[in-house]
């Protein structure tokens, strides 16, 4: 799934995730863990092999923003075999004590893309394993090679009934031997019953 939402439908959809709780810390980026030069508490994040160096630019910065202050700014470089992506985590334990196995995740972020070496590799990812080791994705991403305004990317998932594994990732390069530039804000994520759910992207 490929999709760059306009701004004003992505804001209709925007309100009415508003009313879900945001799983997503620090959605915005305003906050930054200092000692370790991440979003948030390092455990939260998964990083790319060799870890945040693997990134030419890991940063938070007040030259773009979709709104407040900051956004995340990343860019690589490094045409060698890495994902290079940002993956927020949750364990098993905290899927269990949020309730979520069975229901629907849905994510969002707004992007702005500056380059990619080919398009679909600047987006967003739902990732999900249950306890039987079964692998559930889903994923959007911007279908450019240049540059782009403020778009939102939206994309859903079915967990499993128990979900041992979840991240949702932030691509800025993925697949191997790519390059990319992209800012990303305004993190959603949320999760309803599939009973509720009608969203059709």
């Amino acid at each position: 799934m490929k999709r760059l939402i306009t701004a004003l439908f992505g804001s209709l959809i925007f309100t009415v995730w508003g009313a879900e709780t945001n799983l997503y810390s620090n959605p915005g980026f305003e906050e930054w863990n200092t000692r370790d030069d991440l979003p948030a508490t390092a455990w939260r994040w998964v990083l790319p092999r060799n870890s945040r160096n693997a990134f030419e630019i890991f940063e938070r910065t007040d030259k773009e923003k979709h709104s407040g202050q900051y956004s995340l700014h990343l860019k690589d470089s490094d045409k060698s075999p890495v994902n290079h992506t940002l993956g927020f985590n949750i364990g098993e334990k905290e899927a269990e004590q949020l309730g979520l196995g069975g229901k629907i995740l849905h994510f969002s972020a707004w992007v702005k893309q500056i380059a990619a070496s080919r398009p679909g590799i600047v987006g967003i990812s739902l990732y999900a394993v249950g306890s039987d080791k079964k692998v559930y994705t889903a994923n959007a991403t911007v279908d450019a090679a240049g540059p782009t305004g403020w778009g939102e990317l939206q994309t859903k998932l079915k967990l499993p009934e128990k979900p041992v594994h979840i991240i949702a990732f932030l691509w800025c390069a993925n697949g191997f031997n790519n390059t990319g530039e992209a800012y990303f804000d305004d993190i959603v994520l949320t999760a309803s019953p599939v009973s509720q759910d009608v969203t059709s992207y």
